[in-house]
């Protein structure tokens, strides 16, 4: 058995592990602000749209 191309390959796949855990995480970031915007236009339109009535 090679032990260095087994701690090799165990390393290779930690970081990858660790490169898929950041993109789940900045994912999961990008949907929360894209929620976040979504929320204030529809606030935005609200508002618009309740001002006109009122005029």
């Amino acid at each position: 058995m090679n032990y260095f191309k087994s701690i090799e390959e165990l390393i290779v796949e930690n970081e990858a592990n660790k490169k898929a855990n950041a993109l789940r995480d900045n994912s999961n970031t990008l949907l929360t602000y894209w929620n976040i915007g979504k929320l204030i236009v529809e606030a935005r339109r609200e508002k618009k749209e309740q001002s006109m009535e009122i005029t």
